[in-house]
């Protein structure tokens, strides 16, 4: 499976788990709708300001959308909601926060390798 196929898998598999609309999602990251319909069948490429923006709303790195069958591999849901009915400003919101755990968790496991 192509990159751009693996990504835009992930990316509608972790939308349709928390429950985020393409409208209010696509909103979110400052695209339009059919854009990010684009990026989930994967006939294009989503650009990295997408996919690290996309990857700070789902609570994970990056790097995890580039794996197959990512959610599985890494359920790290403990903050999950649904989100049906959250404003752009909302997510915005959501993501910081979560961009800040994501962050700390990292920190501490620096501390615990040391």
């Amino acid at each position: 499976m192509s990159d751009n196929k693996i990504i835009g898998n992930n990316i509608q598999t972790y939308r349709k788990k928390l429950g985020f609309t393409q409208e209010s999602f696509s909103e979110f990251l400052g695209i339009n709708r059919a854009e990010l319909s684009y990026y989930e069948s994967g006939k294009r490429q989503a650009p990295i300001s997408v996919i690290s923006k996309a990857a700070d709303i789902f609570g994970i790195d990056g790097f995890d959308l580039y794996q197959e069958n990512s959610i599985e591999n890494s359920v790290n849901l403990a903050f999950a909601f649904r989100a049906e009915n959250f404003s752009a400003n909302d997510l915005n919101e959501i993501s910081s926060f979560k961009k800040i755990v994501k962050n700390y968790v990292k920190l501490k496991e620096l501390n615990v390798n040391e």
